[in-house]
């Protein structure tokens, strides 16, 4: 079946009426990446509000990310584990636009972490440590 026909069919519309509110496909994908990469945004910001430890936030930032992928796993399957061409710019486009985001707040508290003490050892180098933290949490 034609993944804009699962689109249409998940959303309740039928695929021209789909048309009628985007101009293609690549536009289609990129709205539902950037909704849900918006949701995850927002539980991280929450997340990071909270007091406590940064580390204690880091493993909860983590487990949110995890539990957005199974909570939308055809979002999260469309901007990390499929690169159709028709989903080049809008999935890509999405995942930089709101993704870096993500990164960012994530490697904030990870440099938290590390002035508070927290980090030792190769750990306490922040960009790669971030970085790696969250390939982990993305595999």
């Amino acid at each position: 079946m034609d993944s804009l026909l699962l689109i249409a069919d998940e959303v309740g519309l039928s695929s021209t009426a789909l048309y009628m509110h985007f101009a293609d496909k690549a536009e289609i994908l990129h709205e539902i990446c950037r909704e849900a990469f918006e949701a995850l945004t927002a539980a991280n910001a929450a997340i990071i509000a909270e007091p406590g430890p940064p580390e204690v936030r880091l493993r909860r930032m983590m487990q949110a990310y995890v539990d957005f992928g199974f909570a939308n796993p055809n979002a999260y399957r469309l901007v990390y584990l499929t690169r159709p061409v028709e989903a080049r710019e809008g999935a890509q486009s999405a995942a930089q636009e709101v993704g870096i985001g993500l990164f960012r707040a994530f490697e904030d508290v990870v440099r938290e972490a590390e002035a508070d003490g927290r980090l030792n050892g190769e750990a306490a180098a922040t960009a790669p440590s971030a970085a790696s933290w969250w390939r982990s949490a993305r595999a």
